[in-house]
């Protein structure tokens, strides 16, 4: 008898490795595999604009710059906080940078001295 639901269940784990059975992660777990609409924000100075991620993941700041003086750029989260300093160069710049964010309310807190843009995807 023991051997019996040994061998049963052996049978039911490789009918599962064979069907590519997978089980889905609890919690806030995005299911569209739509890409996020990208997010732009521009300037000619220094500025600092509330923006929305709403699902958690993977962000991707493209970022330009043209000007002699420093460009910064920070994630701060809704309470004014830095949260990452994606940028902070002197000059010109043309960069992008990874960020994994959780879904909420942020700020992008830039620094420049000339005209700037900032895409978010």
């Amino acid at each position: 008898m023991v051997s019996l639901k040994i061998g049963i269940g052996l049978a039911l784990v490789a009918v599962i490795l064979l069907t590519g059975c997978t089980s889905q992660p609890s919690g806030n777990v995005p299911t569209s595999s739509q890409p996020m609409t990208p997010q732009i924000f521009s300037g000619t100075a220094n500025n600092k604009v509330l923006f929305t991620v709403p699902v958690s993941g993977p962000r991707t700041f493209a970022m330009q710059y043209n000007g002699d003086g420093n460009f910064i750029v920070a994630i701060d989260d809704s309470n004014g906080n830095l949260k990452e300093l994606v940028a902070n160069t002197l000059g010109s710049y043309s960069a992008t940078a990874n960020e994994p964010m959780t879904a909420g309310t942020y700020y992008l807190d830039v620094t420049a001295s000339g005209p700037w843009q900032v895409v978010m995807t």
